[in-house]
């Protein structure tokens, strides 16, 4: 029996609880703090998932963890929890260890401030609808999406997907493979209970519960449950009660979509969730939404971090003639600017240093640094400008540092690399490797592309290999907006220096 009371130490007294959070079907969380005082999540296995997987335990303890790193590979996408470190035996018990995030979950915001418009409500979903989809790519099915398991972080911008407590491998090329049934009432697909097991999961099971969720924060109410629903179906007469019956603001065609990824029967649901998010996108033209949530008003301006009122309207004959002109000013300057100095517009340099390396790079390129672990080992990543307005694959580079366990040689290395790009990207074709010599070290150099996320993707990795640490830079963007940035990339990846 788990008797983890406050102040015990995990990890040689690395992390030390503070107080349990909850308790899931399968698992309990537990608030934490590390060495540096600051809050983390600690979740294990709970009492009754011992008792009833005594038999079994041993099994279930590796599935258990198996998964769990898995799941870290996709934890570095910012609507994911992160995941910090797996800890296998503590008192004989896996152990994940995840950031703390301070906030509210989408059940508790909805109950406090009743149903949230259709433009914040969508741009949550999407938000979600991104990391389920980073999820699936990783042959994982989270299986328990509801608002319940979604966080808002105390910025109210940002949805974060939890609790992956019955998340499973699957194999959507594997038919007739079946994974063991559970229930969230009002938010589970019917091929997720045991009394219709004939039916298989996959991803349109967290498709249902996606929708279902986009259902109750934009009406407030809990769906009917698929079961009730089913034992009318033959009648034709579903219980669930339309979302635009109970919101009238709701769009016409947005409460359609939500019914059609609600379908009781998997075959009639959008089959991804790419499908059903670009069907929301697709019926309701007159919303304007994306993963990013405004925090200022419209209405007010900002300067200095002080609202100000906005100005009055301008006539639209003086905003027309002031555009003119203005448009006109910008075209003889970008010329001038054009003949001066070619191709190659002027820009400031700023520098980042980390993990020892350093490299400039353009001041207007947006940089997020990270805490690099085993299982993300993304220590920093530059956003190319305006790239976040693609709300799908946006155009950056990505830095990592691989700690190897072994000596291995780059051609070693290079073709182990190669090897998983083949593996786990759709459609990958390699269109250039070769080896190069950069910031001193050698280094190979690969081109491919693929698809992700349904999109027609193409990178440039390089690799340098620097004694037991590997340093990987990956310039990615759509194929068709690759070589927008791809000389900066490059001139990036130029002036890395290995730092002594």
């Amino acid at each position: 029996m788990i008797d983890w009371q406050p102040g015990k130490l995990l990890k040689n007294g690395k992390y030390s609880l503070t107080r349990e959070l909850g308790q899931g079907g399968f698992g309990i969380t537990y608030l934490a703090k590390n060495q540096d005082g600051q809050p983390v999540v600690i979740k294990t296995l709970n009492t009754t998932t011992i008792h009833q997987q005594s038999l079994n335990f041993e099994k279930f303890k590796e599935d258990f963890y198996q998964e769990a790193i898995r799941l870290a590979k996709c934890s570095h996408h910012s609507h994911i929890v992160n995941i910090i470190e797996l800890i296998p035996d503590v008192e004989g018990l896996p152990c994940i260890v995840m950031e703390y995030v301070s906030g509210q979950t989408l059940f508790e915001l909805v109950q406090q401030q009743g149903f949230l418009s259709s433009e914040i409500a969508l741009a949550y979903i999407e938000q979600i609808g991104s990391a389920l989809q980073s999820v699936h790519q990783q042959g994982i099915l989270h299986r328990d999406i509801k608002p319940h398991n979604i966080l808002i972080r105390d910025n109210q911008k940002d949805a974060v997907l939890i609790d992956f407590g019955i998340a499973r491998e699957f194999d959507p090329k594997k038919v007739g493979a079946h994974l063991t049934s559970f229930e969230s009432q009002g938010y589970t697909p019917i091929e997720q209970l045991a009394s219709y097991s004939k039916y298989q999961s996959s991803y349109y099971t967290d498709v249902y519960g996606l929708a279902a969720t986009l259902y109750f924060i934009l009406t407030g109410q809990t769906p009917v449950d698929a079961r009730n629903r089913a034992l009318f179906a033959s009648q034709e007469k579903d219980p669930l009660i339309p979302p635009q019956s109970l919101n009238p603001k709701i769009d016409n065609k947005l409460s359609q979509a939500i019914l059609e990824g609600m379908e009781i029967y998997p075959e009639n649901r959008p089959q991804t969730i790419s499908t059903w998010l670009n069907l929301l996108r697709e019926t309701s033209p007159k919303l304007s939404y994306s993963t990013t949530i405004q925090s200022v008003p419209p209405s007010v301006n900002t300067n200095q971090g002080k609202p100000t009122l906005s100005t009055p309207p301008i006539s639209k004959k003086r905003m027309g003639l002031g555009l003119s002109i203005l448009v006109s000013l910008i075209t003889i300057f970008s010329i001038g600017i054009y003949l001066i100095f070619g191709k190659n517009l002027p820009y400031n340099l700023a520098k980042y240093s980390g993990q020892g390396l350093s490299l400039e790079y353009p001041s207007h390129w947006t940089l997020s640094s990270y805490e690099p672990n085993t299982f993300n080992p993304v220590f920093a990543q530059l956003l190319a400008p305006n790239s976040g307005n693609n709300k799908v694959f946006p155009s950056k580079l990505v830095l990592e540092i691989i700690h190897l366990s072994q000596p291995s040689s780059l051609e070693e290395i290079t073709e182990q690399t190669i090897q998983e790009i083949k593996q786990f990207l759709p459609n990958a074709t390699l269109i250039e490797n070769q080896k190069i010599t950069l910031a001193g070290s050698q280094a190979y150099q690969l081109i491919y592309t693929g698809e992700e996320e349904q999109e027609l993707i193409k990178r440039k990795q390089v690799g340098i290999l620097d004694n037991n640490k590997l340093y990987v830079m990956t310039y990615e963007a759509k194929i068709d907006q690759y070589s927008q940035y791809e000389k900066l990339a490059d001139k990036i990846m130029n002036s890395v220096q290995l730092l002594p």
